[in-house]
């Protein structure tokens, strides 16, 4: 067994920046995304996260600028997870739990070949350095940001806590939250209707933000957009249980795409969109043809479902039910090609010696691509 440290610094072994725009700065800025992601993974801290945020936004400025333009969308989720949680019966931490799963991506690419020789075949690249700095970009927008949709949950959940708390849970009288200025929030400009014409020739004209996703959902599940569309507004408005806050994280993201003058887009971006709305279980709830999401059909939203999964270790307890929950501390790996086996390590169960502290040995031993239905791992379990 491995730690994520060792797993995902292989690669940056396979990682060519030639594609990089500042070629004079390239390796030292490779080295220093290597650098800051392993001092993460070691301390696991608010601080070290904000380094990666930092790194990958000053690579790849994604929104026309480096983390600049990139920091409210994330330090606003950091800053409500703190304020905020703490209201919720449960809740973690968010902010540095998509860098965790970020390495967690990054680690099975270098290192389950089954899983890389299906990305490049299904986006039909070539198995070398300048496939892996495109990965790292589209994996990173995945995975870094899925979750940015949060502090929409956040209110829907305060509400729906205190009300409980106050009157029990009683869904026919409860007041809850949902949202206005839905059809606006989600509408697209005239240029990015044009825009996105020209890119998509073959796709009936966009409206709006859930036609976008609806089309990219077609294009990889096969769902039939016009029953999609109507699903997707379902998980938001007028909802008293449950607010989808992958749904959120991919129209913010888009929002700020589309934001750019002469943004880039084309069905990369769209499949990461999508990717980060199907994380949340949409395919295994309110899908039209619900089925299990195979890595051949959509790798990103495979890996991004898989390494949520996974990420259950050193998570920062918000919530009062989450603050007594058994949470890992930390986390050991194999990986191999379509096996993943992971212990986790508490400090109140004792099976050996790890470290200075105590593990308590899960082992998934299981072929990941037959099993994963969408909510492939359990929790671990205390044995």
């Amino acid at each position: 067994m491995k730690t994520l440290s060792e797993w995902s610094s292989k690669f940056f072994d396979l990682l060519d920046m030639k594609e990089y725009e500042k070629p004079e700065t390239a390796e030292s800025d490779k080295l220093c995304f290597k650098l800051v992601l392993k001092q993460f993974i070691s301390s696991g801290k608010k601080e070290d996260a904000f380094s990666v945020y930092f790194c990958f936004s000053e690579i790849f400025k994604l929104f026309g600028q480096g983390y600049e333009n990139t920091k409210k969308l994330l330090e606003m989720l950091s800053d409500h997870e703190y304020h905020s949680g703490e209201l919720l019966s449960k809740h973690r931490d968010h902010y540095s739990h998509s860098v965790y799963v970020f390495a967690l991506g990054l680690a099975i690419y270098a290192n389950d070949p089954a899983y890389r020789a299906n990305y490049l075949s299904f986006y039909r690249l070539k198995d070398n350095g300048v496939s892996a700095f495109q990965f790292l970009k589209f994996w990173g927008m995945v995975a870094l940001f899925h979750d940015i949709g949060y502090p929409f949950q956040f209110a829907h959940e305060q509400i729906k806590t205190y009300a409980e708390e106050v009157w029990g849970n009683n869904e026919e009288v409860n007041p809850y939250v949902s949202y206005g200025n839905f059809n606006k929030f989600i509408a697209l400009s005239d240029g990015t209707h044009e825009n996105l014409a020209k890119i998509f020739p073959e796709a009936q004209p966009f409206n709006n933000l859930n036609d976008l996703f609806a089309y990219g959902l077609q294009l990889r599940e096969g769902y039939d957009p016009k029953k999609v569309c109507p699903k997707l507004t379902e998980r938001i408005i007028n909802q008293p249980k449950f607010i989808d806050h992958g749904y959120f994280s991919a129209v913010i993201l888009a929002r700020q795409i589309f934001s750019v003058p002469n943004y880039q887009f084309d069905v990369r971006y769209l499949d990461v969109l999508t990717a980060i709305l199907l994380h949340n279980n949409f395919n295994k709830y309110d899908a039209p043809e619900k089925h299990s999401i195979r890595f051949d059909e959509h790798p990103l939203a495979y890996l991004i479902i898989l390494c949520d999964e996974l990420q259950c270790w050193d998570r920062l307890a918000y919530g009062k039910v989450s603050k007594r929950d058994p949470i890992a501390w930390d986390c050991r790996f194999d990986i191999a090609a379509n096996a993943i086996y992971a212990e986790y390590i508490y400090d109140s169960f004792v099976t050996r010696e790890y470290n200075d502290g105590l593990e308590l040995n899960v082992t998934i031993n299981k072929n990941y691509q037959e099993m994963h239905d969408g909510t492939f791992l359990p929790q671990p379990m205390l044995i």
